[in-house]
């Protein structure tokens, strides 16, 4: 790697177990509490040591985020070394005027209930509790799948599990703040598949880009330049709302779980994180049992880079999380900072499309960008190790494709 500065979080994490000698580990338990009742635990070592203090703090700060992007909720609960001032310490830096305000204001528009921090007793202390959901897999009928990403919206239809009809259109959802533009292009594309169908549908099935709770789309980077209040109103129910415009069920889930599924349908296994890298970062994961866990799986926003002064995401305001290394912007963070210049004028899109381009026809400045690309992936899945029980990766979106994918990739196996 050239970036002397990139601290991947898995080093991170081993660096900071080494300040925790024999007789100084003690243990954290921390507990997230989701709106459905659903509670994640894990359990970590820190530093007794009041020396130390502010490197644990850092450490745990980063270990909070992962679990409040990877998992969801609303709910921290801590047990043990240093509880009580960790959960005072973290109140104020997610909170509406500290450093992760982005985080506090996310989360309070998703589950309406603001991040909360607090310490409890080892008898208090909650037991872990999943409810996992089992997806209908059949395929018989007349199904219409849609995908919303940042670049394009894709459909296809399906008539008895045979594709009949698929349409790629570009659009510009990010930058549109009337929400007409994202009502009227979702219906567009459904429409095109249902004229495929001969006006009759069973079901339709959407993957979208986004927190999705009840089918509703709760917060998504798709409709960042659309008023809050209009959002709320008219664009959390755009995907609920097929199924009244087209008189079909419909089901919405994640498009990062929409890779998972299709991983682990592929293999038919179970225990698969699927990844996509595209506009943005998004993630899916499916457990031993082929089940959806009920995780939120933004993998946008958990740490890769444990340097401070990593590369910033301009929607959150954090360094060294993951969109501002695996996707579009990663490449073209990367690819800027290895001296490349890329086309002003040109869409992040277009600019991913250029460093394609050009590593393509054996650019070394371009190849150099996937191999970093693959070496920060591969670090980054063995951090994620320590959240999810992960055998096997379903990589996919424009990032992996062509010749610069297949070094990210290589790089990081």
């Amino acid at each position: 790697m050239n970036d002397k500065s990139y601290l991947p979080m898995k080093d991170f994490v081993s660096s900071y177990n080494d300040l925790c000698t024999d007789i100084s580990v003690r243990n954290l338990s921390i507990a997230l509490k989701n709106d459905k009742g659903n509670v994640v635990v894990k359990h970590i070592t820190v530093s007794d040591k009041r020396a130390d203090f502010s490197t644990t703090l850092r450490f745990v700060e980063r270990f909070v985020k992962t679990m409040l992007w990877a998992y969801g909720g609303y709910e921290f609960i801590f047990c043990g070394q240093f509880a009580a001032e960790i959960a005072e310490e973290l109140s104020l830096i997610y909170s509406p005027n500290g450093a992760r305000k982005f985080d506090y204001d996310f989360f309070k528009k998703v589950y309406s209930l603001p991040l909360f921090f607090h310490e409890s007793n080892s008898d208090n202390f909650p037991k872990e509790k999943i409810t996992p959901v089992f997806p209908n897999l059949e395929g018989s009928g007349n199904r219409i799948g849609f995908d919303a990403g940042g670049s394009d919206r894709k459909v296809t239809a399906v008539k008895d599990g045979k594709v009949v009809f698929e349409n790629e259109t570009v659009w510009l959802p990010k930058i549109n703040s009337d929400i007409n533009y994202h009502i009227d292009g979702v219906a567009d594309s459904v429409k095109f598949a249902l004229d495929a169908l001969d006006g009759k549908c069973d079901k339709i099935g959407v993957s979208t880009a986004g927190i999705v709770v009840g089918n509703e789309i709760r917060v998504a980077s798709l409709f960042v330049a659309v008023d809050d209040k209009v959002f709320a109103e008219k664009g959390t129910k755009i995907y609920a709302d097929l199924e009244r415009k087209f008189n079909a069920p419909v089901s919405v889930i994640n498009d990062g779980d929409a890779a998972a599924l299709a991983g682990s349908m592929q293999i038919k296994k179970g225990c698969v994180l699927g990844i996509a890298m595209g506009t943005s970062l998004a993630c899916g994961y499916i457990g031993s049992q082929n089940e959806i866990t009920g995780y939120l799986n933004e993998l946008a926003f958990i740490p890769v880079d444990a340097n401070e002064n990593g590369f910033a995401d301009p929607w959150s305001g954090d360094s060294g999380v993951g969109a501002a290394y695996l996707s579009q912007d990663g490449i073209i963070n990367l690819f800027r900072e290895e001296g490349g210049v890329l086309n002003p004028d040109n869409t992040p899109a277009e600019k991913l499309k250029e460093v394609q381009a050009l590593c393509n026809k054996g650019d070394k400045i371009a190849e150099e960008v996937f191999t970093r690309a693959g070496e920060i992936f591969g670090d980054f899945i063995l951090y994620l190790t320590e959240f999810y029980d992960i055998k096997f990766v379903n990589a996919m979106g424009r990032v992996v494709s062509g010749k610069g994918g297949d070094i990210l990739i290589d790089k990081a196996d």
